[in-house]
């Protein structure tokens, strides 16, 4: 069977604190590392068994995270897959993801030309994310970004989506984040993760992904629709999630709107395909 969530820590005066499980997990690049993959290995809706437990124990010792944290990772882990993913039409879980319907380091690459140059291109997007970014603080962001839209030079746009999913006939992007934001639920609310996209450009990197994707979608797909057949970017703080808190924590999802992503279209792309 597969390991049960962490009960509640208790604190010092014998209360039940909303205290993370993952506070005294390791943080850093091999943290990250680690939880991308075991995710990536293991079948979300078929933990009735010890592949969670096994994966998380073979994977410690390769990314340098000593085993005593086996058994917080592994119930973090299945929390982390039953928590509720709200989105603009109801919630959905990892868990009810088949693998059939998913896609694990999606790799994509696209144009990234302007006739006026970097720079020019730059400001296309800087404009288009402040008018049309999905919420204030993400318009705060891109007012505030200045030249770091140049760091992405003529040529062309290469990454890897964590994960790519299809539910309920439309198509999600997920990106798995190991952000030690604090040790207590309340530290991985909205606005918290909100300044967290904003420190880490992950608001960039979420639009970037949502692109990528839907050029390969329009390419793939015939007759794809934005508007009917996206469903939205989750960046999933594994260490906030669990069934337990309340709805949202350690989940940030956005849709953004379809103007904006045929705004960055032209800026990046142009005509080609």
């Amino acid at each position: 069977a597969g390991t049960a969530p962490s009960p509640p820590v208790v604190d010092d005066r014998g209360e039940a604190a909303s205290r993370i499980a993952l506070d005294e997990f390791p943080a850093g690049r091999d943290a990250g590392d680690f939880f991308h993959a075991v995710l990536e290995r293991l079948d979300f809706g078929a933990l009735d068994n010890p592949a969670l437990s096994t994966t998380v124990a073979d994977f410690l010792p390769r990314f340098g995270i000593d085993s005593e944290h086996a058994s917080r990772a592994s119930s973090a882990l299945e929390a982390a897959l039953h928590t509720p993913l709200p989105h603009d039409r109801g919630v959905l879980r990892l868990d009810q993801i088949p693998r059939r319907d998913r896609t694990d380091e999606m790799g994509f690459l696209f144009p990234a030309r302007s006739p006026r140059g970097a720079a020019a291109r730059a400001t296309r997007l800087r404009t288009a994310l402040v008018q049309h970014a999905s919420t204030p603080a993400a318009r705060e962001w891109a007012r505030a970004l200045g030249h770091r839209l140049q760091m992405v030079p003529d040529g062309h746009v290469r990454g890897f989506i964590d994960l790519v999913f299809r539910h309920e006939g439309r198509w999600f992007v997920a990106d798995y984040k190991s952000n030690h934001l604090g040790p207590h639920v309340d530290d991985y609310q909205r606005p918290q993760l909100e300044r967290a996209m904003a420190e880490h450009d992950y608001f960039l990197q979420a639009h970037l992904y949502t692109l990528a994707l839907v050029l390969h979608l329009r390419r793939r797909c015939p007759g794809f629709s934005y508007e009917r057949d996206f469903g939205g970017v989750y960046y999933l703080f594994l260490r906030g999630m669990d069934p337990r808190w309340p709805q949202g924590t350690g989940v940030y999802f956005d849709r953004p709107a379809a103007a904006l992503i045929g705004a960055l279209e032209r800026a990046f792309v142009g005509g080609e395909r």
